[in-house]
């Protein structure tokens, strides 16, 4: 059995419990200690906002650009996005073809 090895922040056994070694761990989101479990938060950094709608923080940026997903709020140099707005960015997608009509509209 290997012996903790402590650290200023845990200990490495406690880090490596946390992911698969040749995997990188998984993006959480951080969470307040006054919220209760049942409340996300509504403000998310880039990372959280684009783990919220599914993709990667690179394609994130590109839907951001392209003015599919919402720009953050400003706080202090910060930079938030809005969960109410990133819900209706992402409804806002829609999966529609060019055509204008969803494609899945016509299965039974």
């Amino acid at each position: 059995m290997r012996t903790p090895v402590s650290t200023s922040t845990g200990t490495k056994e406690a880090k490596a419990a946390n992911f698969t070694e040749g995997t990188s761990p998984a993006v959480t989101m951080q969470r307040h200690d006054a919220l209760p479990p049942n409340l996300p938060p509504r403000g998310l950094n880039r990372a959280a906002a684009a783990q919220y709608v599914g993709i990667s923080a690179t394609k994130f940026d590109e839907l951001v650009a392209s003015d599919r997903m919402p720009k953050p709020l400003r706080v202090d140099g910060r930079r938030i996005w809005d969960r109410r707005a990133l819900d209706r960015a992402f409804e806002a997608l829609g999966g529609e073809t060019a055509s204008g009509k969803n494609e899945w509209d016509d299965v039974a």
